[in-house]
């Protein structure tokens, strides 16, 4: 998260740090003499130079270079040397005096680092926020009971809530502390106006009705950084070993985080105050309120739906009403923007209103768009068997067939939710008529049947046969058999018709010769005179389930339905 101080000046103003000059008069002594006394290095670092030339061994006193500060070389012998004084970024400026020893005298040399300056801290209201890990964590109030000084708590923190557009961090109005000027520094106040302090060496806060035990002073100390500091020496932070905010004794940088302080905003106004967006009306008309508190000056409300209408909003909220139902569940999004000021609010609302399911053929079903409606269907199972086989038995997966076309349906699970091995718990098989319930579903772009429920399946044992040793049976009116061929025309042969429209009269031809069909249902138990739902062709390759019938001696396919396409 990219964090903006709002105190941090970009300006480093040189004549404003004491101890940094322009001015050099070199004190020169008989055994050592250095060209320079005063060395001024850059807030982004780097490094000074300066000439060096003794009469006898010589060293820097290592206690007089803080961190921060390198100097190379620190010792020698008699002669000329070139000293190189270098420093890294810093945010704060700082400066040394620096001691070279030589035969026991002492030449002193000023280094100084400029750095950023930052305003005083002005009173006010302020989220306190630390940085811990890559988190930032907000301060929330002191649980002790105000006033009352046997009870006291610790102040734990919160994840910090998101950040404004100037990239200042964001909290809530519960965790808002207020400084307020007094002399030598400011109370500190929370939110529920109880003024923080302590008892004694205690680490854990009291707080007082009015006033404050304490005056804490509070100085920016890097961008990032305050200090707060009471009268009494406690400095405040948070522990990363007790994962609270307390004021100890004396500020430990290996376990303790100093503060964070954020100039407390006031809260956008809430524009929509609603609990509920996913909404679920009957298949009957009626109307529909959407609970909702509505402060703005504008509101307008968006949807694609024309069995659903807008009324307004009053006071009890968004006022809809719908039309009956009389297909299959449909759903429409609700798009409300809402204005006040410069403050917007969106929010979406999802209606969903029940139907009936809707019995339909796989050609009607692709036609539908991806949604939850709930659709009926029925056809032959097939694709079971493969080299997929034991997962689609485990998972219910396979493809249903009808005279439409066909589509993959993604798993079957039963009425009462069982989901695995159904198929084979049920017996289902390549070639079974069955009837699921599922909603229009798609995979990277395919579609298929998502959410199936078996609801029954009829197993059908027929028996594949060629045309030849189909004609050379006896008439059985109770065995199925199975027939793939291709459809033709054999109106040239005695009683044979041909009829794709009506009836459904062909001849179906494969290598080993040819059968007459004797009218064809478009599926399983369908209805006579109907072929024209199938959408025959001469020279259509398909497979069908028949009986084997006879008239006037003549063989032929009777009872046949069509069992789908084959596709080469």
């Amino acid at each position: 998260m990219k964090i903006k101080s709002f105190l941090l000046s970009l300006l480093a103003v040189c004549a404003t740090l004491v101890g940094c000059s322009d001015v050099d008069i070199p004190t020169q002594l008989e055994e050592l003499q250095v060209s320079n006394t005063y060395i001024t290095l850059p807030q982004e670092g780097g490094s000074a130079t300066f000439s060096l030339t003794a009469k006898a061994e010589w060293a820097f006193d290592e206690t007089t270079i803080p961190a921060g500060f390198t100097v190379s070389p620190m010792a020698g012998g008699a002669g000329e040397y070139t000293i190189t004084v270098s420093a890294e970024e810093t945010s704060l400026s700082q400066e040394t005096e620096a001691i070279i020893k030589c035969n026991g005298k002492s030449q002193h040399i000023n280094i100084c680092q400029l750095g950023m300056s930052f305003p005083d801290v002005k009173e006010g209201k302020y989220w306190i926020m630390f940085h811990v890990g890559d988190k930032w964590l907000a301060a929330k109030p002191c649980g002790a009971e105000i006033g009352n000084e046997k009870s006291y708590a610790y102040i734990f923190c919160d994840e910090a809530s998101g950040s404004f557009e100037d990239g200042t961090l964001a909290s809530t109005a519960a965790n808002v502390y207020t400084l307020t000027k007094t002399s030598g520094g400011f109370y500190l106040s929370d939110s529920e106006g109880g003024y923080l302090y302590q008892s004694g060496s205690y680490n854990n806060f009291y707080r007082a009705a009015a006033g404050g035990a304490y005056v804490w002073s509070v100085k920016q100390i890097t961008p990032d950084a305050y200090s707060l500091e009471s009268n009494t020496n406690h400095v405040l932070s948070y522990s990363t070993s007790y994962s609270n905010m307390a004021a100890y004794a004396s500020f430990d940088p290996s376990s303790n985080v100093r503060p964070y302080l954020v100039p407390a905003k006031d809260p956008a106004p809430e524009l929509i105050t609603i609990s509920e967006t996913t909404f679920t009306v009957s298949k009957e008309a009626g109307k529909l309120t959407v609970s909702a508190t509505v402060n703005a000056t504008t509101v307008s409300v968006d949807y694609d739906a024309d069995w659903l209408r807008y009324l307004g909003n009053d006071a009890e909220g968004f006022q809809f009403t719908y039309a009956q139902n009389e297909g299959a569940a449909r759903s429409a999004e609700v798009k409300v923007h809402a204005t006040l000021d410069k403050y917007e609010k969106d929010i979406t609302l999802t209606i969903t209103q029940e139907g009936s399911v809707v019995t339909a053929s796989v050609a009607d079903f692709l036609a539908a768009p991806v949604g939850e409606a709930q659709f009926k269907l029925t056809g032959r199972v097939k694709g079971i068997e493969g080299e997929k086989k034991d997962n689609n038995l485990k998972y219910g997966n396979f493809t249903i067939e009808d005279y439409s076309g066909e589509v993959y349906v993604y798993g079957l699970a039963m009425e009462d939710g069982t989901n695995r091995n159904v198929l084979t718990t049920l017996g289902v098989k390549d070639g079974d008529i069955i009837t699921i319930i599922g909603k229009r579903a798609e995979h990277n772009g395919t579609a298929q049947v998502g959410g199936a429920v078996y609801l029954e399946h009829t197993s059908i044992n027929a028996t594949p046969i060629t045309a030849e040793a189909f004609n050379a049976l006896d008439d059985d009116a109770e065995t199925w058999y199975e027939l793939t061929g291709v459809v033709t025309d054999g109106t040239e042969q005695a009683n044979h018709k041909f009829d794709l429209t009506t009836y459904g009269n062909f001849d179906l031809v494969d290598e080993t010769g040819d059968v007459y069909v004797y009218g064809i249902a478009p599926y399983y138990g369908g209805p006579s005179k109907q072929a024209a739902m199938i959408g025959l062709k001469a020279g259509d390759k398909i497979t069908i389930v028949c009986h084997k019938t006879s008239y006037k001696g003549a063989s032929q396919a009777g009872s046949a339905w069509f069992a789908g396409r084959v596709n080469e």
